[in-house]
């Protein structure tokens, strides 16, 4: 893969993140009314949040990149690296953004997962 293709795979793969980030801050925020407000207004609620439109926006800019990133890229390098790094992303998101917490044993899978992309990059 080139350089270029390379940043691409990292704005597809922050849009990935931050698309998830959204979704999970709407959904926490209608968790909590679903008691208060019937399907409909819920529903509502949800198509005119701007965190659930914020993060369809991103993450179908995301997908626009990732089917580029396919016709240029080996899907046998792209998919294993592209997804391991948004989990780890997300984990470290939850954790400073949504205030999740991260397990000691987590962290070592995230090293194990770093050592992997590191081993199938080179290839």
């Amino acid at each position: 893969m080139t350089p270029a293709l390379y940043l691409l795979a990292v704005v597809q793969i922050l849009a990935a993140v931050f698309g998830q980030v959204f979704f999970k801050q709407s959904a926490g925020r209608a968790m909590d009314a679903m008691g208060n407000v019937g399907l409909l207004e819920l529903l509502w609620g949800l198509a005119t949040d701007i965190r659930v439109l914020s993060g369809f926006f991103i993450s179908g800019m995301g997908s626009l990149m990732w089917f580029y990133l396919l016709t240029r890229a080996e899907i046998s390098l792209l998919y294993p690296l592209a997804h391991a790094i948004t989990y780890v992303l997300l984990i470290f998101a939850g954790w400073y953004i949504l205030g999740e917490g991260v397990s000691p044993l987590r962290l070592v899978g995230i090293v194990v997962i770093l050592i992997g992309i590191g081993l199938v990059s080179q290839s």
